[in-house]
């Protein structure tokens, strides 16, 4: 038996030692190649638990409550070695099922909204956002006015999405799919411009929402 990442996040000492032939050893150095140590800390991200089996939340409840679990069939206990600060987890959902209250009880709960009362603040949110992640990629020949040019195309996009009363619509995951698919897009295609090639592109960005 493995060792998963909430056990290498709970108790990495243990872990080690339940490599396996499948291992799930998490990240331990930085963009530098700069080695990590457990004990200064452990982040574990587990991304869209509503699409996960309904069980999955209900068997989380007494790590996320004691920070402790037992292994299935071997009854081996995982706690937390003396000492060491505890792991920060981090929970995503898309609320496209409800999760039980029992489990919603043991998180702190901050709901992410996108805000699009106003479009100039909306496309300055994810300009910003997006110049921070792709300033080294994006094709200089496009310029700085890229960021903007495709805020303001997801927003009449969201818009639209919205008034038409679709189940999808589109934000910030949206917005940088839509950049990187330009960066992609340069790459292959150099002679198109920055307009021609976001029209083009929109209907692959979008296409959730019938764009």
């Amino acid at each position: 038996m493995s060792a998963g990442p909430l056990w290498w996040a709970l108790n990495h000492t243990s872990a080690e030692s339940r490599i396996g032939s499948r291992p799930c050893r998490p990240v331990t150095t930085d963009e530098s190649g700069q080695e990590r140590e457990f004990q200064n800390g452990v982040v574990l991200l587990i991304d869209e638990i509503d699409k996960a089996d309904r069980s999955v939340p209900n068997s989380l409840l007494e790590p996320l409550g004691n920070l402790s679990f037992e292994v299935p069939y071997t009854g081996e206990r995982v706690e937390r070695p003396k000492g060491e600060p505890d792991p920060l987890i981090i929970i995503t959902t898309n609320r496209e099922q409800e999760l039980p209250q029992a489990f919603v009880r043991r998180c702190l709960v901050l709901d992410l909204v996108l805000d699009d009362d106003n479009r100039d603040d909306f496309i300055d949110i994810l300009s910003k956002r997006g110049q921070s992640l792709f300033q080294d990629r994006m094709p200089g020949d496009y310029g700085e006015t890229t960021y903007e040019k495709v805020a303001d195309l997801l927003y009449e996009k969201r818009m639209r999405a919205k008034h038409e009363g679709l189940s999808f619509i589109p934000g910030q995951a949206e917005y940088l799919d839509h950049l990187e698919a330009l960066i992609g897009m340069k790459q292959t295609a150099p002679s198109l411009g920055l307009d021609e090639a976001m029209e083009l592109l929109a209907a692959l960005t979008f296409m959730k929402n019938g764009a």
